[in-house]
């Protein structure tokens, strides 16, 4: 679940940190600006349902007899998360440029700011903030896992609902 949050949170500019220590085993802190968080926090609650409900199904349908249960759902979760995870980049890649072209300047007018350009801004701002409160991050080792529902996760990942319209219709609310 966390990996999950993290790869959404970091999809809409937010950056998370794993506090860790046993008091804290399953939490993650978010930082980022309150409507990118938000959008964050909803995308997660719908794709946190989506993916407990289709590791169970991919289990009953795919999984080869004889390998264990748990190892074939952490792998089909990974599979998931990094598919729904590329298809948010995707679709907030084209609510940025559709941005972007609604941002341009008419023929004889002077131009704002572009929107890369506050984007940046909020994502320094961002890791400025993580900085002041966590100044020692070092990066989480890779974590290895065994399982063949790694493929199933990501073909499963391809249907799963991110939003679409909301995201087609000029990007995620906030």
């Amino acid at each position: 679940m966390r990996r999950l949050l993290n790869w959404i949170g970091s999809e809409m500019r937010c950056r998370s940190v794993y506090p860790g220590g046993k008091d804290n085993k399953h939490r993650v802190h978010l930082f980022g600006f309150e409507s990118d968080i938000h959008a964050s926090e909803v995308l997660f609650a719908s794709l946190r349902l989506q993916m407990l409900d289709g590791a169970d199904r991919a289990d009953r349908l795919h999984r080869p007899g004889g390998e264990d249960a748990r190892a074939y759902k952490r792998s089909w979760m990974l599979g998931f998360i990094r598919e729904v995870t590329v298809r948010v980049g995707l679709a907030q890649q084209a609510a940025r440029t559709a941005a972007e072209r609604e941002a341009e300047p008419a023929v004889g007018e002077e131009g704002g700011r572009s929107v890369a350009l506050v984007l940046a801004d909020r994502t320094s701002e961002v890791d400025s903030r993580l900085a002041t409160h966590y100044p020692k991050l070092r990066k989480p080792s890779p974590t290895k896992f065994k399982g063949t529902g790694y493929r199933q996760g990501i073909a499963d990942g391809r249907n799963a609902d991110i939003g679409s319209p909301a995201f087609g219709e000029g990007g995620w609310p906030g």
